[in-house]
């Protein structure tokens, strides 16, 4: 996690330095904190410190994404477990592990969409309301290729929607994005 954090925690210090640069009455902070989502613990000690340094928690953005499970042998997978090919392909010990983690762990104790969402309802959002954005890839008319994440990734959308009629009463908004990206012939095969 270490590389990875330290990347952010420079973007976000440059994100920081580059707001205060064009508006120098900002008040704007960064504090970056090491969390693995998908531990309870881990995520309540993250809320609780986000809490502690600002005093409340407006919005959260969940933007996760999975490595392969440590599992997976080269044979059964050779690459970053997103390799994009048709289901026809697809090994069933890939595709299993693939929905084991995806999808049914969506739902799971430990999954960290839903833990981070929970702790963010229930140490701050369900008394003072607050925005819940997902960020997921673009699923409504199929996924060539990864439909195992796809599937996962609707099952985050419909989470959201339900949530969001849920706790619309405390003043809170749960929405997804499915940012995309320039083709680049990624999908020709599929057309």
């Amino acid at each position: 996690m270490k590389p990875s954090f330290d990347r952010l925690t420079a973007a976000a210090e440059k994100i920081v330095h580059d707001v205060k640069a064009a508006n120098p009455a900002s008040v704007g902070a960064v504090h970056p904190i090491a969390c693995n989502i998908r531990s309870e613990a881990q995520v309540a000690a993250m809320m609780d410190e986000t809490l502690a340094k600002f005093k409340r928690l407006d919005f959260l953005v969940n933007n996760g994404n999975l490595l392969p499970p440590p599992q997976y042998d080269s044979d059964l997978h050779a690459g970053s477990g997103h390799e994009h090919q048709p289901v026809s392909c697809f090994r069933y010990v890939l595709y299993a592990a693939s929905i084991d983690q995806r999808l049914i762990e969506q739902f799971a104790i430990r999954n960290g969409t839903f833990l981070m969402i929970k702790k963010a309802y229930h140490a701050y959002m369900k008394e003072h309301g607050g925005r819940i954005v997902n960020i997921i890839i673009l699923v409504d008319k199929g996924h060539p290729g990864v439909a195992h994440s796809a599937a996962a990734r609707a099952g985050i959308e419909n989470l959201a929607k339900s949530l969001s009629v849920e706790w619309a009463s405390s003043g809170i908004t749960l929405n997804c994005v499915a940012p995309v990206r320039e083709d680049g012939g990624y999908l020709s095969p599929w057309r």
